[in-house]
């Protein structure tokens, strides 16, 4: 048995730490002591968030709460900092998977045959000699193989799966120390192992690999110009050993018209998620529905604007010469087309410059809707930066750090 606060080693029956005098509790997994035998833990990740952002992260989730009454920050208040020493897994991974696709191949051929010369665009009816060029694809299946290596954190303990899935995904394994060293506090609440190392494998490690190989048989296809029809033939996954560590997690609690919610935050701050519905203001919630309404329409106006017709370029003068040595039969097809191209030449003209005029009225229409839509959505969070003083509660004597606030937010 080891202190939860200092680390160090307790005395059998001793009811108090020899190295910082912190009470030991009976439980063995709760409260200041752990029991390293039963859980078989070597390290973990310390609390090292400060006050002021943990603070922050709740302005933040505030400020990107959806249709939020503007008073919130009058009437939030802070009630509670929880930490919470969670298990998890430590899995290393190699994995390898076959795979099977076909890449394209761009062929061109030719082809012999014969037309009449209107039908080739010629003035006459003659037959003439012809050679048409056709373009395709061969598809040509193939088999590859690929390969990765994935550190990952798995839940050991059902009550915290979400959390650590949320918070420890892609977690730093540097930032792991000896469980000795933790310095936990004196209130860390520690949970017990009770999801079987098999399970967790099997939920969320083998998924998590088989992805990771699929993306890369995907990447794997892109040096071929043309592909498709990926198909993964089998993955062949192994690992060592996993080693059992420590995650701490704060629960920074608040509350918002009497009722509480609750942020989750990993341990270096890296990471937090929140994942509860604050409480609509039904009147913002109309404005804003109203602005995306009116900015939908007016996409859909400029979509719908009618297309300008492809017009062909005139007749070459060439086949009017020639109509006339032809008895003037060519000669009147070219005056035809000469006058039916200048007619259409027109009326692309006319939708060409009526589309230009409805374009240069509803754009500037959309920008300003932009506008009101982004200041609608930033002002929360522009109410916050203002502010002269922190949120109510446990937090409420913390100088407010708007940059700091800043980069949470942008997070």
């Amino acid at each position: 048995m080891f202190c939860n606060k200092c680390g160090e080693k307790l005395q059998e029956g001793g009811g108090f730490c020899a190295g910082c005098g912190t009470k030991a509790n009976s439980g063995g997994t709760t409260g200041t002591i752990v029991n390293l035998s039963n859980e078989n833990i070597e390290s973990g990740v310390p609390f090292t968030v400060s006050p002021a952002s943990l603070h922050n992260i709740v302005a933040a989730v505030l400020s990107k709460a959806p249709n939020i009454a503007l008073d919130v920050f009058e009437k939030v208040k802070i009630v509670r900092e929880e930490h919470h020493c969670v298990p998890a897994y430590w899995f290393d991974c190699n994995g390898t998977a076959k795979f099977s696709y076909e890449f394209g191949k761009i062929k061109k051929w030719q082809e012999e045959g014969y037309a009449k010369g209107y039908e080739i665009g010629k003035f006459d009816s003659d037959t003439y000699h012809t050679i048409t060029t056709h373009t395709g694809i061969d598809w040509i299946p193939t088999n590859g193989e690929t390969a990765t290596r994935e550190t990952l954190l798995a839940p050991a303990n059902k009550e915290f799966i979400e959390q650590i899935q949320s918070l420890y995904l892609g977690f730093d394994f540097n930032n792991f120390i000896d469980f000795h060293h933790l310095n936990l506090p004196a209130d860390t609440k520690t949970h017990s192992v009770d999801l079987p190392v098999s399970l967790a494998y099997n939920e969320y490690v083998t998924p998590h690999v088989k992805k990771k190989l699929e993306e890369k048989a995907e990447q794997s296809m892109t040096s071929h110009t043309l592909s498709r029809s990926l198909q993964m033939l089998g993955e062949n996954i192994s690992k060592e050993k996993p080693i059992c560590v420590f995650l701490s997690i704060y629960r920074v609690v608040f509350q918002y018209n009497t009722k509480e919610y609750s942020v989750w935050v990993n341990g270096d701050g890296s990471l937090w998620f929140f994942n509860e519905t604050l409480p609509e203001d039904e009147n913002r919630k109309s404005e804003i529905n109203k602005y995306n309404k009116t900015l939908e329409d007016k996409n859909q106006e400029l979509l719908s604007l009618p297309s300008i017709p492809d017009v062909k370029s005139d007749p070459s003068f060439i086949w009017f010469v020639l109509g006339i040595l032809t008895y003037g039969i060519g000669s009147i097809v070219w005056i035809y087309l000469k006058v039916t191209r200048t007619k259409k030449r027109k009326e692309s003209e006319i939708i060409r410059q009526a589309n230009e005029s409805k374009e240069n009225k509803i754009k500037p229409e959309i920008a300003i809707i932009e506008r009101k839509i982004n200041s609608f959505n930033t002002c929360i969070a522009e109410q916050y930066k203002s502010r002269k003083k922190a949120l109510a509660g446990i937090y409420e004597d913390i100088p407010i750090d708007t940059q700091a606030f800043e980069d949470i937010l942008s997070n």
